[in-house]
C-alpha cells in the first residue's frame, strides 16, 4: 500500500504483488481488496489497464499541454505495464504523468511533465560513446585535488556510468560525500566549478553525509562507485 505506487509497481509485480491499495487505508477498502481477491472478483489485468486508458484518453482531452505528444507518450506507457516490459524511457516520470491524470492531480501532472520535457531537453544530444570513459578518467584523476579544494571526504559516480549501461546520450552522475550536511550548497558550487572544463559531458552533483546515504534515491545507492 502507499499513496503513490507508480515508482515501485514493476519491482514490486516482479517479487509477487498482484494488487495494491491506496492511502489513506479504510477498514471498508481493505476489507473490499481482499474479498475481490479471495473470491476472484477483480478484473484481469488487461481489463483493468483498457479502462484505465479509456479514462486517461478522456483525461488528456483537457489537459493543457501538447495533447498529441502526450497522449503517446502515456499510451507507450500503458503498453509497457498491459505487458510487464519495463522498456520506457523515463518510466517513473511517465508513471506520475499517468496515476496524476487518472487521480486528477492536475499540478502533480504538470510537474511531472515540465521534469519530462527538462530530461528530454537534457539527454537529446548524441555524443560518441568513447567520451563516457574518458569522462570517468577525468574524475578519477582529479579525485585528490577535487576533495581538497572543496573538502569532500569521498567522490565517486552512480548511475549508468557506474553500471556499466552507458549510451551515447549518457550524462555523468556523480557523488561527493561529505562531513556536514551544512556545508552542502556550498560543496555543490566548489564542484560545478571546478568541473565545468574537465568534463567531456553534462553531469549532476549528488552530496551528502555518509550518515544521509541511507536517506538517498535506492537508485543511487545502488549502483554508487567510489573512486
Amino acid at each position: 500500500s502507499a499513496s503513490d505506487w507508480s515508482d515501485i509497481e514493476l519491482e514490486a509485480r516482479a517479487a509477487g504483488a498482484d494488487a495494491f491499495v491506496s492511502k489513506p487505508l479504510f477498514t471498508s477498502k481493505l476489507a473490499r481488496l481482499f474479498r475481490e481477491m479471495t473470491s476472484g472478483g477483480t478484473k484481469p489485468d488487461s481489463e483493468n489497464d483498457m479502462d484505465n486508458l479509456k479514462r486517461l484518453a478522456e483525461t488528456v482531452k483537457r489537459y493543457d499541454c501538447n495533447k498529441v505528444t502526450l497522449f503517446q507518450i502515456l499510451m507507450l506507457f500503458g503498453y509497457c505495464q498491459v505487458n510487464k516490459v519495463p522498456i520506457m524511457p523515463y518510466h517513473g516520470v511517465c508513471a506520475k504523468i499517468y496515476y496524476s491524470l487518472l487521480s486528477g492531480n492536475r499540478q502533480r501532472a504538470e510537474r511531472s511533465w515540465q521534469d519530462l520535457l527538462y530530461r528530454k531537453n537534457k539527454y537529446s544530444i548524441k555524443h560518441p560513446i568513447e567520451q563516457n570513459a574518458f569522462c570517468v578518467s577525468q574524475i578519477q584523476e582529479y579525485k585528490d585535488e577535487f576533495l581538497k579544494i572543496t573538502g569532500a571526504e569521498k567522490l565517486g559516480i552512480y548511475g549508468s556510468l557506474a553500471r556499466g549501461t552507458d549510451t551515447e546520450y549518457s550524462d555523468a552522475d556523480i557523488i561527493a560525500v561529505i562531513k556536514s550536511e551544512a556545508d552542502a550548497k556550498a560543496v555543490k558550487r566548489q564542484a560545478h566549478k571546478f568541473l565545468a572544463d574537465k568534463l567531456p559531458l553534462h553531469f549532476d552533483i549528488c552530496v551528502s553525509t555518509e550518515s544521509g546515504m541511507a536517506n538517498l534515491p535506492i537508485g543511487i545507492r545502488r549502483t554508487v562507485k567510489f573512486l
